[in-house]
């Protein structure tokens, strides 16, 4: 099975660059941590992204359901829609979908990575500016 993975990995390795670009833009990965910090509705719109990429994962092996905890962090982190009651609870209602990017660009990244480097299966990120700035609390 990781051998067809591999190579399935490998037929599609143009569209999965193109969304580690569009993932990787200043718009989604840097935007999504700033917005998250600076507490702007607009961490919502990651979610589209998310989505994109879990689907484009599915999509390299059909028929093998994805992992459990993935799928459950997918679910808690996408289809929300912004309230303003969200404010009081920011964490609850935006961590969810900010590690929900993360883990799915996470994969995004090492599906390219190993479709790179390996021939056959073998047998064994800058957040941004303005997080930064809220780091350190100057935002």
């Amino acid at each position: 099975m990781a051998n067809i993975l591999l190579r399935n990995i490998k037929s599609r390795m143009e569209r999965l660059k193109e969304l580690q670009r569009l993932a990787n833009n200043v718009f989604m990965a840097e935007r999504a941590m700033y917005r998250y910090y600076h507490h702007s509705y607009k961490v919502y719109d990651i979610q589209e992204m998310t989505i994109e990429i879990r689907d484009e994962l599915k999509n390299l092996m059909k028929d093998i359901p994805l992992n459990k905890s993935y799928v459950k962090l997918i679910k808690k982190g996408t289809g929300k829609r912004f309230k303003q009651s969200h404010n009081k609870k920011w964490d609850h209602h935006t961590l969810p979908m900010v590690e929900a990017f993360h883990h799915s660009k996470f994969f995004l990244d090492m599906a390219i990575k190993y479709g790179e480097e390996l021939d056959t299966a073998p047998t064994q990120l800058p957040e941004g500016w303005g997080a930064l700035l809220h780091l350190y609390n100057i935002r």
